[in-house]
């Protein structure tokens, strides 16, 4: 039972971070914690540190054999009325298990946005449970899978779901940070094993460059955009080999 004067409820405060189980096993377990704790230093929740990892934790004992996504959420809890967030806070923690299939082989279709991202908002940088600009970017767009967003510069940052990436003539290229994306878990593996790197995408490269978007859930998946290149399933299927290396390799 939500309590009447939670926080994230009411108002969005809060963190929460998703990840991919296999036949009961955490997909990239230790970057998910790091980045929850992270989110949850920036965001002045050091109180739930500890609640959140031990929930999840408890959660995954759970899970032997299954295979799906596993969210956690992190409301800072019960307030007083209005903004300023009370100190220190009375963490709320959620842990959900959704069983799924194996990730997805084929393409997903994308349409392009006019819902626009800061560069500079929090929102955009971490995962919180203020996701509105994204659910009514996916609602105006049913017959997609999924949706470009572009940031306050008019350049795109990155899908309703996910980071995305753009083959170039040099190689994958993804947004950084600073153009209003996430910092994904898988984006993270791909940069530091130098299968991708960093540079902003232009308007006209969503047309030109085959293109691909990427999350712990789908992992690495082609994305095709209406009246924009093929897809390159060669190119996107190495991007995932490394992936699934790394996943092996749990780091």
């Amino acid at each position: 039972m939500i309590a009447e004067d939670d926080r994230g409820f009411l108002l969005a405060d809060g963190v929460f971070d998703t990840l991919r189980v296999e036949d009961g096993r955490p997909l990239l377990l230790e970057r998910h914690r790091q980045r929850l704790r992270r989110a949850l230093t920036f965001f002045g929740m050091e109180e739930a540190c500890e609640p959140a990892s031990a929930a999840m934790e408890k959660a995954l004992s759970e899970l032997e054999g299954q295979t799906g996504s596993l969210r956690t959420t992190i409301s800072r809890g019960s307030g007083p009325r209005g903004l300023r967030p009370p100190s220190p806070c009375a963490p709320v923690v959620l842990t959900r298990f959704a069983p799924s299939g194996p990730r997805p082989t084929t393409p997903a279709t994308a349409a392009l946005s006019n819902w626009r991202r800061s560069t500079d908002a929090p929102s955009s940088r971490y995962k919180t449970l203020a996701y509105t600009d994204n659910v009514l970017a996916l609602a105006k767009a049913p017959e997609a899978d999924d949706v470009v967003m572009l940031n306050s510069e008019g350049r795109p940052a990155c899908t309703a779901m996910a980071n995305f990436y753009a083959l170039t003539g040099e190689g994958w290229i993804t947004p950084p940070t600073s153009e209003g994306c996430l910092d994904g878990i898988v984006r993270e593996v791909l940069l530091e094993r130098g299968a991708v790197r960093e540079a902003p995408i232009e308007p006209d490269d969503l047309r030109r460059y085959p293109l691909a978007r990427s999350n712990s859930l789908v992992g690495v998946q082609r994305l095709r955009l209406e009246g924009g290149a093929e897809p390159d399933l060669a190119a996107a299927a190495r991007l995932t080999a490394i992936l699934e290396e790394a996943e092996t390799e749990g780091t």
